[in-house]
C-alpha cells in the first residue's frame, strides 16, 4: 500500500514514523523541553546551541563514546551542523527539534505499537505516519522544488550551526531532512528527519499519511514483529533495549 500511494505521488522514497498514542503531538524532544513562553524562533535559539556545547563537551571528553561516534576519525568541527543528528541520536536530555523517521515500515509499526520501555498498551490506539518524499509542498511536508532531497545545508549560507535553520523556504512546514550520518547502534534510526523551521509554532495541518493502528491489535503486531527480529534489544540499544526487551518478552510469553 505504502508503494503504491508512493507511485501515486511520484514520490523517490517513502519514510515512516510510528508513535504508540493516537493523538499524541508531533513535536521533537527539544521542543517539549525548551522555554516556549519566549517568542517563536526560526533560528537555532540560544538555549539549543547551550544544549549542544554541552553534549559536545560530554562527547569530546569521553574516549569510548567519541571513538563509538567517530570510527577513529577526527570529530567535527564544534560549528559543523552535522553535530546536530548525532545529539539527536546520542543525547538522552535534551534532544534536538529532529523528529526521527525510518525507512522501515516494520521499525514504524514497532513504535506504533510498542512504547520505549517496551510496555504493549492495548487500550490505546497507536498511529503510525507515512511521508512521501516529494519534489513539491505536500501535505505539510516541504521539499526543495529541484526535485532532489534537501542538501545538508543551504546553499545560501555558510554551514555554521548557528545557520541550521536560516532562511528555509516555507518555514511553517515541516521539512525532509536526510543525513550523511546514521546512529550504527539502532537499526530504525538510519539519518532521516522531519525538522521544524519555526520552533514552538504551529506546522500547518496534514503532515503526511496517518493511519490509526487499533489497540486491540497491538499485541498480534508486537508478536509478528518479534519473529521478523524486530525486537526492543535491536531497536533500541542500551541499558533501555535491555530493559523493555525483559519487558516486552513477559507480555508476548516469550
Amino acid at each position: 500500500f505504502a508503494n503504491a500511494m508512493a507511485m501515486a505521488f511520484s514520490a523517490n522514497k517513502v519514510f515512516f514514523r510510528g508513535e504508540d498514542q493516537y493523538g499524541w503531538p508531533l513535536l521533537s524532544r527539544a521542543e517539549r523541553n525548551m522555554d516556549l513562553n519566549a517568542e517563536f524562533t526560526q533560528k537555532i535559539s540560544d538555549q539549543e546551541i547551550a544544549e549542544l556545547r554541552r553534549f559536545q563537551e560530554t562527547v569530546l571528553s569521553n574516549p569510548l563514546l567519541k571513538s563509538e561516534i567517530f570510527h577513529g576519525d577526527s570529530p567535527y568541527d564544534v560549528n559543523d551542523p552535522k553535530w546536530l543528528p548525532i545529539m539527536q541520536h546520542y543525547d538522552t536530555y535534551f534532544g534536538t527539534r529532529y523528529l526521527d523517521l525510518t525507512s522501515s515500515i516494520y521499525s514504524g509499526l514497532y513504535f506504533a505499537c510498542i512504547g520505549w520501555d517496551g510496555a504493549v498498551n492495548t487500550d490505546i490506539d497507536g498511529l503510525l505516519y507515512i511521508f512521501l518524499d516529494v519534489s513539491t509542498r505536500w501535505r505539510g511536508l516541504y521539499m526543495e522544488e529541484d526535485n532532489g532531497a534537501v542538501s545538508e545545508f543551504d546553499d545560501i549560507l555558510p554551514p555554521h550551526v548557528e545557520n541550521s535553520f536560516l532562511d528555509w523556504s516555507h518555514p511553517e512546514y515541516f521539512r525532509l531532512y536526510h543525513s550523511s550520518y546514521s546512529n550504527p547502534r539502532e537499526i530504525a534510526q538510519d539519518g532521516h528527519f522531519l525538522v521544524k523551521g519555526v520552533i514552538g509554532g504551529r506546522t500547518n495541518h496534514g503532515q503526511g499519511f496517518k493511519f490509526r493502528i487499533p489497540g486491540i491489535q497491538k499485541k498480534r503486531i508486537a508478536k509478528e514483529l518479534w519473529f521478523a527480529g524486530y525486537t526492543p534489544e535491536r531497536m533500541v540499544r542500551g541499558a533501555i533495549g535491555q530493559s523493555a526487551h525483559s519487558e516486552l518478552a513477559r507480555f508476548l510469553g516469550k
